[in-house]
């Protein structure tokens, strides 16, 4: 019993550290890997036709030699600082409005101007969320290279590119909402200690499932998969979205811990694909936090599929 407990608080330490582990690699989310030269090739020496003589002397003469012009690529350490700049003054932003325009006395045109202010600061949290979405993208591209550039190789099937399975696509992103939704129901949860505790360990699998989203999804691993990674090691889980959470939990506020998400998420990006999270033990005993959004999901699919098909 004793070296099963010390085990699960290795592996959640492990967790814990490797989620902080890839935030130097911050500052070199630009390099590139190593390229592959080849031998050159001599050319073959062109034939000097009539024709060929005379634009070679127009083009001496009037001295315009065309050059393509090398597309410039994003950086992905700008995109980094600019989704986390951009959440952080979203924050301060929303935090310094709503305490403005908080009234303790309530009337009719207190209401509307509350109303209106909360209507405001979704619309920016919106708006936020998009930009933040495309970053992240740029994100997980610089943390690609990075980790080709430092000799440990890029894992297997990896590319940059979304998973071409795009009904598993939908339904990661349909059961990762619905597990939000289900760790903010048990934070309702009338008990003080229990709704805490198993809204933490729910949000913080959720944000770890996050975290190591992009680098799986790449990978081609589908869905279930994932989950099944997560559950049956769930200490690692736990330990890596610790901090995630602990950080997105500090206001009662969904938008403002939105943007505080938004602003952390891109490091712990990064600390994926620097993190070697444990594949080839499988627990006995899984913690299945998944489990009823999952059999929602499969639910809501398999009617649509019937629903679809009878209209065929």
């Amino acid at each position: 019993m004793t070296e099963i407990v010390v085990d699960y608080v290795r592996e959640y330490l492990d967790g814990l550290f490797a989620s902080i582990r890839g935030f130097p690699a911050i500052l070199y989310l630009d390099r590139q890997p190593p390229e592959t030269t080849t031998a050159p090739v001599e050319e073959e020496k062109r034939r000097r036709t009539v024709l060929y003589e005379r634009a070679r002397k127009e083009n001496a003469i009037r001295g315009t030699k065309q050059e393509k012009e090398i597309p410039r690529k994003k950086s992905a350490r700008f995109m980094f600082f600019k989704c986390v700049c951009l959440n952080l003054l979203a924050v301060l932003i929303a935090f310094v409005v709503r305490s403005v325009f908080t009234f303790k006395e309530t009337s009719w045109w207190k209401l509307l101007i509350t109303y209106f202010v909360n209507s405001i600061c979704f619309l920016i949290f919106l708006i936020a969320k998009f930009l933040s979405n495309l970053w992240f993208g740029d994100v997980s591209k610089g943390a690609i290279n990075y980790r080709a550039s430092t000799g440990r190789g890029v894992p297997s099937g990896l590319t940059s590119k979304v998973s071409d399975n795009m009904a598993d696509y939908i339904f990661g992103i349909v059961l990762s909402t619905l597990v939000l939704i289900q760790g903010l129901l048990v934070y309702e949860i009338p008990n003080y200690y229990l709704s805490n505790i198993f809204g933490f360990i729910v949000m913080a699998h959720l944000n770890s499932f996050y975290s190591f989203e992009y680098m799986w999804i790449a990978q081609g691993i589908q869905t279930d998969r994932r989950v099944t990674r997560i559950e049956y090691h769930w200490p690692y889980h736990l330990g890596f979205g610790t901090l995630l959470t602990l950080a997105t939990s500090y206001f009662d506020d969904f938008i403002l811990n939105g943007f505080i998400f938004a602003a952390l998420f891109p490091f712990f990006i990064v600390s994926s694909y620097i993190a070697s999270p444990p594949t080839d033990r499988i627990r006995e005993q899984s913690l299945p936090v998944f489990i009823l959004p999952q059999l929602v999901t499969n639910r809501v699919f398999n009617f649509l599929i019937a629903s679809g098909s009878r209209f065929r």
